[in-house]
């Protein structure tokens, strides 16, 4: 368990084909959905791009280069179709923005010290198995005041909505907050 845990904390592996034989939330929200998209890719949306460098400057910007930023005011701009070659790219507007957001995130003292105090870890992968089914799920941010915090929130919040909207969800959800996987 320990070398799939280990394989999983790559992305290439963990999206890729050695982390499709696991279903993940994402796949709950396709089944809720569009079920006939389970399994199939999605195309690149800007949204997406854009939550995932936010996500990366906030708990991996030593990742940060592995994206292609184009100074053009929108995608329809010829500048930007030349630069791009086809490849949705962030504007540079939108990594301004996102600069801003991270920096306005770290510099509340509470936020700052959940996301880079000690004892930190980021990206954790975890696996189990549920009614003969393989599952997969990565914690952002792992540390035992975050997972005991999230937990609590988890409890006292989100349980009773959870469970009438998507009682599927529930039961994922749950499941992360009482797996060992993710504990330091």
């Amino acid at each position: 368990m320990e070398d799939v845990l280990k394989k999983l904390e790559n992305d290439e592996h963990y999206y890729g084909k050695f982390g499709k034989q696991y279903l993940s939330n994402s796949d709950i929200s396709t089944l809720l959905t569009n079920p006939l998209a389970l399994g199939k890719q999605q195309a690149p949306r800007p949204a997406f791009l854009v939550g995932g460098y936010f996500h990366t400057a906030i708990l991996e910007p030593d990742k940060l280069s592995k994206y292609k930023i184009v100074d053009a005011t929108t995608r329809n701009t010829k500048a930007y179709k030349e630069i791009s070659g086809g490849e949705l790219c962030l504007l540079q507007h939108e990594v301004d923005q996102i600069e801003l957001m991270t920096e306005k995130v770290l510099a509340n003292d509470v936020c700052k010290d959940l996301i880079r105090g000690i004892n930190v870890d980021y990206e954790k992968p975890g696996i189990t198995e549920l009614e003969g089914l393989n599952w997969k799920g990565k914690a952002d941010i792992a540390t035992v005041c975050v997972l005991q915090i999230l937990a609590l929130i988890f409890l006292l919040i989100e349980m009773p909505c959870v469970i009438v909207q998507h009682n599927c969800t529930f039961v994922y959800e749950n499941l992360w907050f009482s797996s060992a996987s993710f504990c330091l």
